[in-house]
């Protein structure tokens, strides 16, 4: 790793950035004080002098000191540069997953003056200290007032990122239209013909979609994960515009993936409604 990559990613803790407002702020004082001094005083040379040699000494030390003793670097920066992403990013743009209603035209169109979609999903994240994974849980109306619930998990790893799509075995085979006891590969096939169009799409970004679902137990049922893989390069850490690439994009999938079958993603599909009735 560079240098330059390693400045990249360095993080100064919030109270010490404000130890170091402080520290700068009475530097200043310090130096207004002197150089008032010497206005006051017979001795102007000497005072104004004082005062700039004091500057030139202290400013170059507070650097250093700044950059070797209370900077943060390596892994444990990286770490933490992630899980803010999985924590506060992700969440803040997957808000805007579910198809919105049409905005109102105008024949000017501010920034200033838009605003906010009424849809907005609510975004539900699980994690756990110094893991890189979460749990998301995407809840809206659709444009057409549909009730929609989507379930995911993502991975990040240094170079790759994984999406995983969840559905309980039950839930999956009923809205794929597949025998309760339908194996991984039929589950596989079923999910990659009803989101043709979708995983087309992402291959085209980049993704790479796993032939068979993954099986976990969540809650003593049997949870099936769809995973799509995607690369990423070393950069995308500490570089905004990478970070926000992928997330537009994955929000756009996503969107994708509800309005190609909107009926899977349904909280409570007509046939649950029936068997309660």
């Amino acid at each position: 790793m560079t240098l330059l990559d390693q400045l990249r990613i360095l993080r100064v803790p919030g109270f010490v950035k404000a130890l170091l407002a402080l520290l700068a702020l009475s530097l200043i004082v310090l130096n207004v004080y002197v150089i008032f001094r010497g206005l006051q005083d017979q001795r102007y040379d000497f005072w104004v002098a004082a005062g700039a040699s004091l500057l030139a000494a202290i400013v170059p030390a507070l650097a250093i000191i700044a950059a070797l003793v209370i900077t943060e670097s390596g892994m444990a920066a990286l770490k933490r540069r992630m899980q803010l992403m999985l924590a506060t990013e992700i969440p803040s743009e997957l808000r805007f997953t579910f198809e919105a209603p049409s905005p109102r035209l105008d024949t000017e169109c501010r920034p200033s003056k838009l605003k906010y979609r009424p849809n907005r999903a609510r975004v539900e994240c699980g994690m756990y200290r110094e893991e890189l994974w979460a749990n998301y849980k995407l809840t809206a109306r659709a444009a057409d007032g549909r009730a929609q619930l989507a379930q995911m998990r993502i991975e990040l790893v240094m170079q790759r990122v994984n999406v995983n799509l969840l559905f309980t075995r039950e839930i999956a085979t009923r809205r794929l239209n597949l025998a309760p006891t339908a194996s991984l590969e039929d589950l596989g096939a079923a999910f990659q013909a009803a989101f043709k169009h979708t995983i087309a799409g992402a291959c085209g970004a980049g993704y790479v979609f796993n032939a068979l679902p993954m099986v976990r137990m969540v809650d003593g049922r049997e949870e099936l994960a769809f995973v799509a893989t995607r690369a990423i390069e070393a950069e995308f850490v500490w570089d905004p515009a990478a970070r926000l690439e992928f997330i537009q994009d994955l929000v756009l999938m996503m969107r994708s993936f509800v309005n190609e079958r909107p009926d899977i993603f349904d909280p409570a599909p007509r046939e649950e409604q029936a068997a309660a009735a």
